[in-house]
């Protein structure tokens, strides 16, 4: 049994809407998110520790397998994922394992000001920025991409703005 782990920074883990782990291993494996088991290939139910032998890998390690993940074990700050690959026999002579996590995020919008500019950014470039002059709308979609500069003037009245998350 060999060992791995990965620790990773996240901003505004209750963003995240949804999590997918996908994982190619040969021969079995156990993935681990902040301590929790997320995803078990290859591995017999119970208690494992490193004696512990994977059933064949038909595959050999060439497919891709995923299993989606409850987003509230992320957290905000430093997030440790790892993975436990267990061989079929103690004599095995190759290990192999590929791992990502997929996560999606709700999109949102940070305003900042460089002088007398105002500009709205989002990370998600699907997303379709709106405006309205009520914040019960109606919106109205902008022609527009991140960063964009919004017009401040005193003398216009207020504007809303949100973002519309891509389909799917």
């Amino acid at each position: 049994t060999t060992y791995f782990r990965h620790a990773f920074p996240l901003q505004n883990a209750d963003a995240c809407r949804s999590l997918t782990v996908k994982l190619k291993r040969d021969d079995g494996a156990i993935v681990y998110l902040n301590g929790a088991e997320v995803f078990r290939s290859n591995i017999t139910n119970g208690p494992v520790n490193y004696l512990t032998l994977a059933t064949n890998a038909a595959d050999d390690g060439a497919t891709f397998f995923s299993q989606d993940v409850p987003p509230a074990l992320l957290w905000n700050g430093t997030n440790l994922v790892a993975v436990e690959v267990h061989q079929t026999s103690p004599t095995s002579s190759d290990i192999s394992f590929d791992l990502e996590l997929d996560a999606a995020f709700e999109p949102y919008l940070q305003l900042l000001r460089f002088g007398n500019d105002s500009l709205l950014f989002w990370g998600d470039p699907g997303a379709t920025l709106q405006e309205a002059d009520d914040i019960s709308g109606p919106w109205t979609d902008l022609p527009s991409t991140s960063p964009f500069k919004m017009d401040v003037d005193a003398a216009q009245p207020q504007r809303f703005y949100r973002l519309k998350s891509p389909p799917g």
